[in-house]
Protein backbone atom coordinates (compact mmCIF):
# COMPACT_ATOMS: atom_id res chain seq x y z
CA UNK A 1 0.00 0.00 0.00
CA UNK A 2 1.37 3.33 -1.04
CA UNK A 3 1.41 5.57 2.00
CA UNK A 4 -0.65 8.72 1.75
CA UNK A 5 2.11 10.62 3.50
CA UNK A 6 4.64 9.50 0.91
CA UNK A 7 2.20 10.67 -1.78
CA UNK A 8 1.85 14.08 -0.16
CA UNK A 9 5.63 14.34 0.26
CA UNK A 10 6.38 13.35 -3.34
CA UNK A 11 3.66 15.70 -4.57
CA UNK A 12 5.11 18.54 -2.51
CA UNK A 13 8.59 17.90 -3.98
CA UNK A 14 7.06 17.90 -7.46
CA UNK A 15 5.27 21.16 -6.70
CA UNK A 16 8.52 22.77 -5.58
CA UNK A 17 10.30 21.61 -8.73
CA UNK A 18 7.51 22.82 -11.01
CA UNK A 19 7.20 26.11 -9.13
CA UNK A 20 10.97 26.60 -9.26
CA UNK A 21 11.03 25.89 -13.01
CA UNK A 22 8.09 28.23 -13.60
CA UNK A 23 9.77 30.99 -11.61
CA UNK A 24 13.05 30.45 -13.47
CA UNK A 25 11.27 30.79 -16.81
CA UNK A 26 9.40 33.86 -15.55
CA UNK A 27 12.60 35.45 -14.22
CA UNK A 28 14.37 34.75 -17.52
CA UNK A 29 11.62 36.29 -19.63
CA UNK A 30 11.21 39.31 -17.37
CA UNK A 31 14.92 39.97 -17.03
CA UNK A 32 15.48 39.59 -20.77
CA UNK A 33 12.93 42.34 -21.31
CA UNK A 34 14.42 44.43 -18.50
CA UNK A 35 17.93 43.96 -19.89
CA UNK A 36 16.80 45.12 -23.32
CA UNK A 37 15.30 48.20 -21.71
CA UNK A 38 18.54 48.78 -19.82
CA UNK A 39 20.83 48.38 -22.84
CA UNK A 40 18.75 50.12 -25.48
CA UNK A 41 19.71 53.79 -24.74
CA UNK A 42 23.45 53.08 -24.88
CA UNK A 43 23.34 50.73 -27.87
CA UNK A 44 20.92 52.80 -29.92
CA UNK A 45 22.87 56.03 -29.33
CA UNK A 46 26.22 54.43 -30.16
CA UNK A 47 24.75 52.71 -33.26
CA UNK A 48 23.35 56.00 -34.61
CA UNK A 49 26.79 57.63 -34.30
CA UNK A 50 28.31 54.63 -36.08
CA UNK A 51 25.69 54.90 -38.85
CA UNK A 52 26.21 58.64 -39.32
CA UNK A 53 30.00 58.30 -39.41
CA UNK A 54 29.76 55.36 -41.78
CA UNK A 55 27.59 57.30 -44.21
CA UNK A 56 30.01 60.24 -44.19
CA UNK A 57 32.82 58.07 -45.58
CA UNK A 58 33.17 57.96 -49.36
CA UNK A 59 35.14 54.72 -49.85
CA UNK A 60 34.90 51.19 -48.52
CA UNK A 61 38.40 51.51 -47.06
CA UNK A 62 37.47 54.63 -45.10
CA UNK A 63 34.24 53.00 -43.94
CA UNK A 64 36.16 50.01 -42.61
CA UNK A 65 38.64 52.34 -40.92
CA UNK A 66 35.75 54.12 -39.25
CA UNK A 67 34.34 50.81 -37.94
CA UNK A 68 37.80 49.85 -36.65
CA UNK A 69 38.07 53.19 -34.83
CA UNK A 70 34.64 52.76 -33.23
CA UNK A 71 35.58 49.23 -32.22
CA UNK A 72 38.68 50.55 -30.48
CA UNK A 73 36.76 53.31 -28.70
CA UNK A 74 33.96 51.03 -27.43
CA UNK A 75 36.06 47.90 -26.72
CA UNK A 76 34.14 45.58 -29.03
CA UNK A 77 33.93 44.69 -32.74
CA UNK A 78 31.43 46.47 -35.00
CA UNK A 79 31.03 44.32 -38.12
CA UNK A 80 29.33 45.42 -41.35
CA UNK A 81 27.58 42.86 -43.54
CA UNK A 82 25.07 42.78 -46.40
CA UNK A 83 21.67 42.99 -44.81
CA UNK A 84 18.61 44.92 -45.97
CA UNK A 85 17.48 45.62 -42.40
CA UNK A 86 14.70 48.19 -41.99
CA UNK A 87 15.10 48.87 -38.26
CA UNK A 88 17.40 47.98 -35.37
CA UNK A 89 16.82 44.72 -33.53
CA UNK A 90 18.28 42.41 -30.89
CA UNK A 91 19.32 39.02 -32.16
CA UNK A 92 20.32 37.65 -28.76
CA UNK A 93 20.05 38.74 -25.12
CA UNK A 94 21.50 37.02 -22.05
CA UNK A 95 20.78 38.88 -18.83
CA UNK A 96 22.83 36.41 -16.78
CA UNK A 97 26.11 37.37 -18.49
CA UNK A 98 24.76 40.87 -19.30
CA UNK A 99 25.47 40.33 -22.99
CA UNK A 100 23.43 41.61 -25.92
CA UNK A 101 23.88 41.14 -29.68
CA UNK A 102 22.51 44.15 -31.57
CA UNK A 103 22.00 44.76 -35.31
CA UNK A 104 21.52 48.27 -36.71
CA UNK A 105 21.05 49.32 -40.38
CA UNK A 106 23.87 51.36 -42.01
CA UNK A 107 22.13 52.02 -45.33
CA UNK A 108 19.67 50.27 -47.60
CA UNK A 109 22.14 47.44 -48.33
CA UNK A 110 24.17 46.89 -45.19
CA UNK A 111 23.80 46.62 -41.41
CA UNK A 112 26.28 46.59 -38.56
CA UNK A 113 26.22 44.00 -35.76
CA UNK A 114 27.89 44.19 -32.38
CA UNK A 115 28.01 42.02 -29.27
CA UNK A 116 28.33 44.05 -26.06
CA UNK A 117 29.20 42.78 -22.58
CA UNK A 118 31.39 45.64 -21.28
CA UNK A 119 28.82 48.40 -20.81
CA UNK A 120 31.15 50.77 -19.01
CA UNK A 121 33.60 50.66 -21.91
CA UNK A 122 30.72 51.24 -24.33
CA UNK A 123 29.67 54.32 -22.32
CA UNK A 124 33.22 55.80 -22.46
CA UNK A 125 33.33 55.13 -26.21
CA UNK A 126 29.96 56.87 -26.58
CA UNK A 127 31.41 59.90 -24.80
CA UNK A 128 34.28 60.02 -27.28
CA UNK A 129 31.84 59.68 -30.19
CA UNK A 130 29.85 62.64 -28.85
CA UNK A 131 33.08 64.67 -28.63
CA UNK A 132 33.91 63.70 -32.20
CA UNK A 133 30.45 64.74 -33.36
CA UNK A 134 30.87 68.17 -31.74
CA UNK A 135 34.27 68.63 -33.36
CA UNK A 136 32.67 68.38 -36.81
CA UNK A 137 30.72 71.64 -36.39
CA UNK A 138 32.08 75.20 -35.99
CA UNK A 139 32.80 76.27 -32.39
CA UNK A 140 29.95 78.77 -32.44
CA UNK A 141 27.44 76.02 -33.21
CA UNK A 142 28.67 73.41 -30.75
CA UNK A 143 26.37 74.35 -27.88
CA UNK A 144 23.37 74.15 -30.17
CA UNK A 145 24.57 70.80 -31.50
CA UNK A 146 25.12 69.56 -27.95
CA UNK A 147 21.54 70.49 -27.07
CA UNK A 148 20.29 68.62 -30.15
CA UNK A 149 22.29 65.52 -29.23
CA UNK A 150 21.07 65.70 -25.64
CA UNK A 151 17.45 65.88 -26.76
CA UNK A 152 17.87 63.15 -29.37
CA UNK A 153 19.79 60.61 -27.31
CA UNK A 154 18.01 61.00 -23.98
CA UNK A 155 20.98 59.88 -21.89
CA UNK A 156 21.90 63.21 -20.30
CA UNK A 157 24.83 65.20 -21.75
CA UNK A 158 26.12 68.32 -20.04
CA UNK A 159 29.23 70.53 -20.35
CA UNK A 160 30.55 71.57 -16.92
CA UNK A 161 33.64 72.36 -14.91
CA UNK A 162 34.89 69.13 -13.40
CA UNK A 163 36.69 70.87 -10.52
CA UNK A 164 33.32 71.31 -8.77
CA UNK A 165 32.21 67.72 -9.17
CA UNK A 166 34.13 66.31 -6.18
CA UNK A 167 35.60 63.50 -8.27
CA UNK A 168 38.64 62.91 -6.12
CA UNK A 169 42.32 63.35 -6.74
CA UNK A 170 42.88 60.38 -9.06
CA UNK A 171 39.95 61.10 -11.40
CA UNK A 172 40.76 64.82 -11.53
CA UNK A 173 44.37 64.01 -12.37
CA UNK A 174 43.28 61.70 -15.21
CA UNK A 175 40.94 64.37 -16.57
CA UNK A 176 43.74 66.90 -16.35
CA UNK A 177 45.83 64.50 -18.44
CA UNK A 178 43.09 64.28 -21.10
CA UNK A 179 41.75 60.86 -20.18
CA UNK A 180 38.14 59.75 -20.10
CA UNK A 181 37.10 58.77 -16.54
CA UNK A 182 34.18 56.96 -14.98
CA UNK A 183 32.73 58.02 -11.62
CA UNK A 184 30.86 55.09 -10.05
CA UNK A 185 28.27 55.25 -7.26
CA UNK A 186 27.96 51.72 -5.85
CA UNK A 187 25.17 52.69 -3.48
CA UNK A 188 22.87 53.94 -6.23
CA UNK A 189 24.15 51.39 -8.76
CA UNK A 190 24.93 54.02 -11.39
CA UNK A 191 27.90 55.79 -13.00
CA UNK A 192 28.81 58.96 -14.94
CA UNK A 193 31.28 59.31 -17.84
CA UNK A 194 33.48 62.44 -17.99
CA UNK A 195 35.18 63.32 -21.31
CA UNK A 196 37.74 66.18 -21.31
CA UNK A 197 36.45 69.17 -23.31
CA UNK A 198 38.94 72.01 -22.85
CA UNK A 199 40.51 73.77 -19.87
CA UNK A 200 39.00 72.15 -16.74
CA UNK A 201 35.86 71.48 -18.79
CA UNK A 202 34.29 68.11 -19.45
CA UNK A 203 31.30 66.56 -21.07
CA UNK A 204 29.39 64.54 -18.49
CA UNK A 205 27.23 61.70 -19.80
CA UNK A 206 24.77 59.95 -17.54
CA UNK A 207 23.77 58.81 -15.13
CA UNK A 208 23.90 55.29 -16.57
CA UNK A 209 22.14 52.72 -14.42
CA UNK A 210 23.81 49.39 -13.80
CA UNK A 211 21.70 46.33 -14.47
CA UNK A 212 20.38 44.76 -11.24
CA UNK A 213 18.58 41.54 -11.98
CA UNK A 214 16.80 41.25 -8.60
CA UNK A 215 15.28 44.49 -7.38
CA UNK A 216 13.24 44.76 -4.12
CA UNK A 217 10.03 45.03 -6.12
CA UNK A 218 10.93 42.01 -8.17
CA UNK A 219 11.88 40.07 -5.03
CA UNK A 220 8.42 40.72 -3.61
CA UNK A 221 6.77 39.74 -6.89
CA UNK A 222 8.78 36.51 -7.06
CA UNK A 223 7.95 35.65 -3.47
CA UNK A 224 4.25 36.31 -3.97
CA UNK A 225 4.30 34.35 -7.21
CA UNK A 226 6.03 31.38 -5.58
CA UNK A 227 3.62 31.38 -2.64
CA UNK A 228 0.63 31.69 -4.96
CA UNK A 229 1.77 28.80 -7.15
CA UNK A 230 2.51 26.53 -4.20
CA UNK A 231 -0.76 27.46 -2.47
CA UNK A 232 -2.76 26.77 -5.62
CA UNK A 233 -0.97 23.49 -6.22
CA UNK A 234 -1.36 22.38 -2.60
CA UNK A 235 -5.04 23.29 -2.70
CA UNK A 236 -5.40 21.20 -5.84
CA UNK A 237 -3.63 18.25 -4.19
CA UNK A 238 -5.22 18.46 -0.73
CA UNK A 239 -8.77 19.26 -1.88
CA UNK A 240 -9.54 15.61 -2.80
CA UNK A 241 -8.17 14.52 0.57
CA UNK A 242 -10.33 17.09 2.35
CA UNK A 243 -13.34 15.91 0.36
CA UNK A 244 -12.70 12.31 1.36
CA UNK A 245 -12.25 13.26 5.02
CA UNK A 246 -15.50 15.24 4.90
CA UNK A 247 -17.34 12.22 3.49
CA UNK A 248 -15.86 10.05 6.22
CA UNK A 249 -17.02 12.52 8.90
CA UNK A 250 -20.51 12.55 7.39
CA UNK A 251 -20.55 8.76 7.33
CA UNK A 252 -19.49 8.63 11.00
CA UNK A 253 -22.27 11.10 11.87
CA UNK A 254 -24.71 8.86 10.02
CA UNK A 255 -23.55 5.91 12.11
CA UNK A 256 -24.05 7.91 15.32
CA UNK A 257 -27.47 9.30 14.31
CA UNK A 258 -29.10 6.34 12.55
CA UNK A 259 -27.19 3.33 13.84
CA UNK A 260 -26.46 2.17 10.28
CA UNK A 261 -23.06 1.85 8.67
CA UNK A 262 -23.10 3.39 5.17
CA UNK A 263 -20.85 2.24 2.37
CA UNK A 264 -18.09 4.63 1.43
CA UNK A 265 -16.62 3.44 -1.87
CA UNK A 266 -12.98 4.37 -2.23
CA UNK A 267 -11.01 3.69 -5.37
CA UNK A 268 -7.65 4.68 -3.87
CA UNK A 269 -5.85 1.99 -1.95
CA UNK A 270 -4.19 4.18 0.63
CA UNK A 271 -4.13 4.89 4.37
CA UNK A 272 -7.47 6.75 4.35
CA UNK A 273 -9.24 3.83 2.71
CA UNK A 274 -7.66 1.42 5.18
CA UNK A 275 -8.70 3.65 8.09
CA UNK A 276 -12.28 3.76 6.82
CA UNK A 277 -12.36 -0.02 6.58
CA UNK A 278 -11.34 -0.26 10.24
CA UNK A 279 -13.95 2.36 11.24
CA UNK A 280 -16.66 0.57 9.29
CA UNK A 281 -15.73 -2.79 10.80
CA UNK A 282 -15.74 -1.34 14.32
CA UNK A 283 -19.07 0.44 13.66
CA UNK A 284 -20.64 -2.80 12.40
CA UNK A 285 -19.55 -4.62 15.57
CA UNK A 286 -20.82 -1.81 17.84
CA UNK A 287 -24.14 -1.60 15.99
CA UNK A 288 -24.55 -5.37 16.26
CA UNK A 289 -23.78 -5.30 20.00
CA UNK A 290 -26.20 -2.40 20.53
CA UNK A 291 -28.96 -4.17 18.63
CA UNK A 292 -28.38 -7.35 20.59
CA UNK A 293 -28.44 -5.40 23.86
CA UNK A 294 -31.69 -3.65 22.93
CA UNK A 295 -33.30 -6.89 21.83
CA UNK A 296 -32.22 -8.56 25.05
CA UNK A 297 -33.53 -5.75 27.24
CA UNK A 298 -36.82 -5.56 25.39
CA UNK A 299 -37.27 -9.31 25.51
CA UNK A 300 -36.53 -9.45 29.20
CA UNK A 301 -38.78 -6.48 29.90
CA UNK A 302 -41.69 -7.96 27.97
CA UNK A 303 -41.19 -11.42 29.46
CA UNK A 304 -41.19 -9.97 32.97
CA UNK A 305 -44.58 -8.35 32.41
CA UNK A 306 -46.43 -11.70 32.48
CA UNK A 307 -45.06 -13.06 35.79
CA UNK A 308 -45.43 -9.63 37.38
CA UNK A 309 -49.05 -9.51 36.32
CA UNK A 310 -49.58 -12.96 37.92
CA UNK A 311 -47.84 -11.75 41.06
CA UNK A 312 -50.10 -8.68 41.22
CA UNK A 313 -53.15 -10.89 40.79
CA UNK A 314 -51.96 -13.24 43.51
CA UNK A 315 -51.18 -10.39 45.91
CA UNK A 316 -54.64 -8.98 45.33
CA UNK A 317 -56.09 -12.30 46.55
CA UNK A 318 -54.09 -12.21 49.79
CA UNK A 319 -55.16 -10.64 53.04
CA UNK A 320 -54.11 -6.97 52.78
CA UNK A 321 -53.31 -6.99 56.48
CA UNK A 322 -51.03 -10.01 56.18
CA UNK A 323 -47.33 -9.46 56.96
CA UNK A 324 -45.17 -8.34 53.97
CA UNK A 325 -48.18 -7.99 51.64
CA UNK A 326 -47.85 -4.22 51.39
CA UNK A 327 -44.08 -4.51 50.87
CA UNK A 328 -44.51 -7.10 48.12
CA UNK A 329 -47.08 -4.94 46.38
CA UNK A 330 -44.70 -1.96 46.51
CA UNK A 331 -41.89 -4.09 45.08
CA UNK A 332 -44.08 -5.26 42.23
CA UNK A 333 -45.11 -1.66 41.45
CA UNK A 334 -41.44 -0.64 41.44
CA UNK A 335 -40.56 -3.47 39.04
CA UNK A 336 -43.40 -2.47 36.76
CA UNK A 337 -42.24 1.13 36.80
CA UNK A 338 -38.67 0.09 36.02
CA UNK A 339 -39.83 -2.10 33.13
CA UNK A 340 -41.98 0.71 31.75
CA UNK A 341 -39.05 3.11 31.90
CA UNK A 342 -36.70 0.60 30.26
CA UNK A 343 -39.17 0.00 27.45
CA UNK A 344 -39.68 3.73 26.92
CA UNK A 345 -35.92 4.34 27.07
CA UNK A 346 -35.20 1.76 24.38
CA UNK A 347 -38.13 2.93 22.30
CA UNK A 348 -36.87 6.52 22.28
CA UNK A 349 -33.28 5.41 21.74
CA UNK A 350 -34.27 3.67 18.51
CA UNK A 351 -36.31 6.58 17.16
CA UNK A 352 -35.06 9.67 15.41
CA UNK A 353 -35.43 12.99 17.26
CA UNK A 354 -38.90 14.50 16.97
CA UNK A 355 -39.09 17.03 14.14
CA UNK A 356 -40.77 17.74 10.85
CA UNK A 357 -43.62 20.08 10.20
CA UNK A 358 -45.57 21.63 13.06
CA UNK A 359 -48.77 20.07 11.71
CA UNK A 360 -47.34 16.61 12.52
CA UNK A 361 -45.83 17.61 15.87
CA UNK A 362 -47.10 16.06 19.11
CA UNK A 363 -48.44 18.48 21.68
CA UNK A 364 -50.18 18.66 25.05
CA UNK A 365 -51.74 21.21 27.39
CA UNK A 366 -48.57 21.56 29.44
CA UNK A 367 -49.85 23.92 32.15
CA UNK A 368 -53.00 21.90 32.87
CA UNK A 369 -51.18 18.57 32.83
CA UNK A 370 -48.48 19.86 35.18
CA UNK A 371 -51.00 21.47 37.53
CA UNK A 372 -53.00 18.22 37.82
CA UNK A 373 -49.78 16.27 38.46
CA UNK A 374 -48.69 18.65 41.23
CA UNK A 375 -52.12 18.29 42.88
CA UNK A 376 -51.78 14.52 42.92
CA UNK A 377 -48.18 14.55 44.19
CA UNK A 378 -48.62 16.93 47.14
CA UNK A 379 -46.49 15.52 49.97
CA UNK A 380 -47.93 14.63 53.38
CA UNK A 381 -45.40 16.96 55.00
CA UNK A 382 -43.46 19.86 53.59
CA UNK A 383 -44.47 22.12 50.72
CA UNK A 384 -44.70 21.71 46.94
CA UNK A 385 -44.89 25.20 45.46
CA UNK A 386 -45.91 25.88 41.89
CA UNK A 387 -45.32 28.93 39.66
CA UNK A 388 -46.90 28.13 36.28
CA UNK A 389 -47.35 30.38 33.26
CA UNK A 390 -50.57 29.68 31.32
CA UNK A 391 -49.00 27.83 28.36
CA UNK A 392 -51.70 26.11 26.31
CA UNK A 393 -49.56 24.05 23.93
CA UNK A 394 -46.16 22.40 24.09
CA UNK A 395 -44.46 20.34 21.37
CA UNK A 396 -44.34 17.06 23.33
CA UNK A 397 -46.66 14.11 23.61
CA UNK A 398 -48.87 14.25 26.71
CA UNK A 399 -47.73 10.90 28.20
CA UNK A 400 -44.09 11.87 27.66
CA UNK A 401 -44.68 15.25 29.34
CA UNK A 402 -46.33 13.59 32.33
CA UNK A 403 -43.51 11.05 32.67
CA UNK A 404 -40.87 13.78 32.50
CA UNK A 405 -42.57 16.00 35.08
CA UNK A 406 -43.40 13.07 37.41
CA UNK A 407 -39.80 11.89 37.48
CA UNK A 408 -38.41 15.34 38.21
CA UNK A 409 -40.94 16.11 40.96
CA UNK A 410 -40.59 12.64 42.54
CA UNK A 411 -36.85 13.06 42.66
CA UNK A 412 -37.15 16.50 44.27
CA UNK A 413 -39.60 15.19 46.87
CA UNK A 414 -37.42 12.19 47.65
CA UNK A 415 -34.11 14.06 48.00
CA UNK A 416 -35.42 17.39 49.24
CA UNK A 417 -35.89 18.24 52.87
CA UNK A 418 -39.48 19.40 52.81
CA UNK A 419 -39.39 22.27 50.31
CA UNK A 420 -39.93 21.84 46.56
CA UNK A 421 -40.72 24.39 43.85
CA UNK A 422 -41.95 23.77 40.29
CA UNK A 423 -41.72 26.65 37.79
CA UNK A 424 -43.07 26.67 34.23
CA UNK A 425 -42.36 29.75 32.11
CA UNK A 426 -42.69 30.80 28.48
CA UNK A 427 -39.42 32.10 27.02
CA UNK A 428 -40.15 32.17 23.27
CA UNK A 429 -39.33 30.15 21.32
CA UNK A 430 -38.91 27.84 24.35
CA UNK A 431 -40.93 26.66 27.28
CA UNK A 432 -38.82 26.19 30.39
CA UNK A 433 -39.56 23.82 33.30
CA UNK A 434 -37.48 24.11 36.48
CA UNK A 435 -37.79 21.83 39.52
CA UNK A 436 -35.91 22.84 42.69
CA UNK A 437 -35.51 21.46 46.18
CA UNK A 438 -33.62 22.19 49.39
CA UNK A 439 -31.81 18.87 49.57
CA UNK A 440 -28.10 18.05 49.29
CA UNK A 441 -27.92 18.86 45.57
CA UNK A 442 -25.71 17.11 43.03
CA UNK A 443 -22.49 17.70 44.98
CA UNK A 444 -20.35 18.63 41.97
CA UNK A 445 -21.56 15.88 39.64
CA UNK A 446 -21.49 16.62 35.94
CA UNK A 447 -24.54 16.18 33.73
CA UNK A 448 -22.93 13.25 31.89
CA UNK A 449 -22.38 11.42 35.18
CA UNK A 450 -25.85 12.18 36.56
CA UNK A 451 -27.75 10.85 33.52
CA UNK A 452 -25.95 7.51 33.31
CA UNK A 453 -28.38 4.59 33.56
CA UNK A 454 -28.64 2.85 36.95
CA UNK A 455 -26.57 5.44 38.78
CA UNK A 456 -27.39 5.13 42.51
CA UNK A 457 -26.36 6.54 45.83
CA UNK A 458 -26.47 9.89 47.55
CA UNK A 459 -24.37 11.56 44.88
CA UNK A 460 -26.78 10.44 42.17
CA UNK A 461 -30.05 12.25 41.62
CA UNK A 462 -31.74 9.05 40.44
CA UNK A 463 -35.40 9.68 40.01
CA UNK A 464 -37.06 6.40 40.97
CA UNK A 465 -38.88 6.18 44.23
CA UNK A 466 -36.61 3.44 45.54
CA UNK A 467 -33.58 4.36 43.52
CA UNK A 468 -33.31 2.06 40.54
CA UNK A 469 -31.39 4.80 38.68
CA UNK A 470 -33.32 5.25 35.42
CA UNK A 471 -35.10 8.52 36.25
CA UNK A 472 -32.65 11.17 35.03
CA UNK A 473 -31.59 8.88 32.18
CA UNK A 474 -35.16 8.75 30.93
CA UNK A 475 -35.63 12.52 31.40
CA UNK A 476 -32.44 13.19 29.41
CA UNK A 477 -33.61 10.78 26.69
CA UNK A 478 -36.99 12.51 26.44
CA UNK A 479 -35.39 15.96 26.28
CA UNK A 480 -32.96 14.82 23.60
CA UNK A 481 -35.78 13.18 21.64
CA UNK A 482 -37.66 16.50 21.49
CA UNK A 483 -34.45 18.45 20.71
CA UNK A 484 -34.46 20.31 24.00
CA UNK A 485 -31.81 21.00 26.62
CA UNK A 486 -31.28 19.66 30.14
CA UNK A 487 -29.18 21.55 32.68
CA UNK A 488 -28.29 20.91 36.31
CA UNK A 489 -27.53 23.61 38.84
CA UNK A 490 -27.79 24.93 42.37
CA UNK A 491 -31.19 26.10 43.56
CA UNK A 492 -31.93 29.28 45.49
CA UNK A 493 -33.62 26.95 47.99
CA UNK A 494 -30.22 25.49 48.78
CA UNK A 495 -30.48 22.16 46.95
CA UNK A 496 -30.65 20.92 43.38
CA UNK A 497 -32.11 22.67 40.36
CA UNK A 498 -33.02 20.75 37.20
CA UNK A 499 -34.08 22.82 34.16
CA UNK A 500 -35.66 21.47 30.97
CA UNK A 501 -35.97 23.72 27.89
CA UNK A 502 -38.19 22.49 25.06
CA UNK A 503 -39.09 24.14 21.75
CA UNK A 504 -42.63 25.51 21.74
CA UNK A 505 -45.11 25.10 18.91
CA UNK A 506 -45.39 27.89 16.35
CA UNK A 507 -48.51 30.01 16.13
CA UNK A 508 -49.42 28.28 12.87
CA UNK A 509 -49.54 24.87 14.57
CA UNK A 510 -51.58 26.17 17.51
CA UNK A 511 -54.19 27.61 15.15
CA UNK A 512 -54.21 24.45 13.05
CA UNK A 513 -54.78 22.32 16.08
Amino acid sequence: MFSIFARIYSTWVGILLIAGLALFVAVTLVNDARFKHFSDPLLSSAARFVQQGYQRQDTDERRQSWLDLVSTLTGTNWLAADNQLQQAQYSDVDWGSETARFIHPLDDRQAVSVTISDWEHLATGLGLLVTNELSLVPAAQREQRLAELNADMGIGIQRLGWRNEGLGFVLERDLDNGQVVVDRNNTLKQFFVYVPAGSEQALRLGPFQEFVWLTPDMTLILLMGFLSITALALWRVLRPLQYRLTRMNQAIDTIAETGTSPDLPEKQNDALTEMWRHIQSMADRLIQLAEQSQQLNQAVSHDLKTPLARMQFALAMLDPDAPLTAQLQADVRELNQLIDELLLYHQLSQQKPAGGSDADAAYCFVSDELSDLVDRMQPGSGTLERVLDPINRGSIAAHHWRRLCRNLISNALQYGQGQTRVTLSAQPPLLVLTVEDNGPGFRGMSLDDAIQPFVRGDKARNLSHNGHGMGLTLVATLVRHYQGELTLGRSELGGASVTVSLPALTHQAEVAS
